[in-house]
């Protein structure tokens, strides 16, 4: 019986997991976040997840309205690029609400433009702070 009841408590206790998000930057018209839990480092490359929370509404080809996306980036680390591999749209700020639409085609490679959200975002993925 008492492990019983260790075992509730245990479960009970345990909360969802959600995504810490630290503020990156700012821009015009959105707020970068990023989520370090999500670093993963390969030889000189580097994955991670990223908020992009948008001030106003903005829409796409395949979406009419959204708040906010969730991006999976890599990260050049040697050559300072970065692409995107998929993102996700949604309805309310934050990457709440109702997800959108999703896209896993991965981007061409750009570079990592000085000053900006995505340079900070570079710089934790691949442990330049």
């Amino acid at each position: 019986m008492k492990r019983l009841i260790l075992i509730v408590l245990v479960v009970l206790s345990a909360g969802p997991a959600y995504a810490e998000w630290v503020r990156v930057g700012e821009t015009d018209t959105y707020t970068g976040y990023i989520d370090p839990k999500t670093i993963r480092l390969k030889a000189d490359f580097a994955k991670m997840w990223g908020l992009y929370d948008n001030k106003t509404a903005q829409s796409s080809s395949e979406v009419e309205s959204y708040l906010s996306i969730k991006a999976l980036d890599e990260y050049d680390c040697l050559e300072k690029q970065t692409r995107n591999l998929g993102l996700h749209l949604y309805s309310e700020q934050m990457g709440k609400g109702k997800m959108l639409s999703s896209y896993t085609n991965p981007d061409k490679w750009k570079p990592v433009m000085p000053g900006s959200v995505g340079e900070v975002a570079w710089k934790f993925a691949c442990g330049k702070k």
